[in-house]
This record gives C-alpha cells, structure tokens and sequence, in this order.
C-alpha cells in the first residue's frame, strides 16, 4: 500500500491520531469484552509500538485521542445502549478501564479527550490541529465502526486529509474491518500502511 501523494504526509503537514488506545477497549478484562475482542489486536499494537517511535522521530505529532464519560455526560440513550451491549460503564473518569492501554503519550505527545465516539465533537482536537498546521490526519488505534472512523469522517468534514493506517488499526471482526476499510477507500481517502509511510518520510529527506 504506497502514499499515492507524499506531500500530503510530510512530517510538517500530517499528525497521528491514536484513537481510544484504552483498557476498557482493549483488555482482556475491560467492559469491551462482551462485544468482542479483535483477535488481530496484539499484532495491531505491535504495529502501532513500531509506527510511533518512527513518526516521533520525523517529528510528526503525535495525539492520543481517548474516551472519558462521567456523571455528566452520559445520556439515558448511552446507558440503555450499555445494557444491551452488557456492560456496567465504559471508560469512567478516573478508573482503570479509560487508562491508555500498553502504549501512553510520551512527553512531547498530546492526549485529547472526547466523551462520544468522534475526536471532533465538543474537544479542542481542532483547534490543536489548526494551531500545529496540520493538512493530513493519519488515523490508527482502535473502534473500527466508532472512534477511528467517526473521527476520520470528521476530519473530512472539516477539510483534513484523512488517512487510514490500515496496520495500526483494530476492532471489531477482521471482516468487519474490511469492509469499513473498503468503503473508506472507495468513497472517502486512501488506506495506507505504516511502512508506506515510514518510506515517505525517509525518502523525503
């Protein structure tokens, strides 16, 4: 999977977006596993474990886009969708299941939290994008149908570049994953792999 474009993925005009990297999402024991753990999911982070030190290194920035609910955001639609799905909460302030899972930001990332599925609605992940000048947001992390793909229809939206990172990606069945993925490089941007990029990148020096 080559970038069909390089210049929209220099390190001055593209960021990660590391969406819901989290315990509730990802761990064994998290409030997620009634749905369903991605059976992909260790070698998707492993991916993401090699991607991160190569973006950090270009000088690319790096956000991880995490889900925090708490008394005061959760609606009685949330709640009744959490019963049908058999979970108690997802991702609660301040407990082990909205901790970042395996990897957390280091010091020159950023962490973005958002209380619905989009990184876009009600955060200032926008405002942060536009102040660093960003053009192209490459999408990796987890919740295939919800966190990574609301949040890259948002990007389009709001005129951002939008890739998918089709290696550091996990959620769901891997048949579930390729048929979003398939849709999205039909219909919205391209789906690259992180290796591409890495390849970009150094060839762009």
């Amino acid at each position: 999977m080559a970038v069909g474009n390089r210049d929209r993925v220099g390190p001055r005009n593209c960021a990660v977006l590391l969406v819901d990297l989290q315990n509730d999402f990802c761990h064994p024991n998290g409030a997620w596993k009634n749905a369903g753990i991605d059976p992909d999911l260790a070698k998707r982070i492993e991916a993401i474990q090699r991607f991160l030190p190569e973006a950090r290194s270009q000088g690319v920035p790096v956000l991880f886009v995490r889900t925090v609910y708490n008394s005061w955001t959760i609606s009685p639609s949330i709640q009744s969708w959490w019963q049908k799905m058999g979970m108690q909460g997802l991702c609660m302030e301040g407990s082990w299941g909205a901790d970042f899972y395996q990897l957390a930001p280091q010091q020159n990332d950023r962490a973005v939290t958002k209380y619905r599925p989009s990184g876009f609605m009600e955060t200032d992940l926008d405002l942060t994008l536009r102040a660093k000048e960003v053009e192209t947001v490459l999408l990796a992390g987890v919740g295939v149908w919800g966190g990574c793909f609301d949040t890259a229809r948002d990007a389009i939206a709001k005129s951002y570049d939008v890739m998918l990172v089709e290696d550091c990606i996990a959620g769901g069945t891997p048949e579930e994953r390729s048929v979003l993925m398939d849709i999205f490089r039909r219909y919205h941007s391209e789906v690259v792999s992180s290796r591409a990029l890495v390849k970009a990148w150094k060839q762009a020096k």
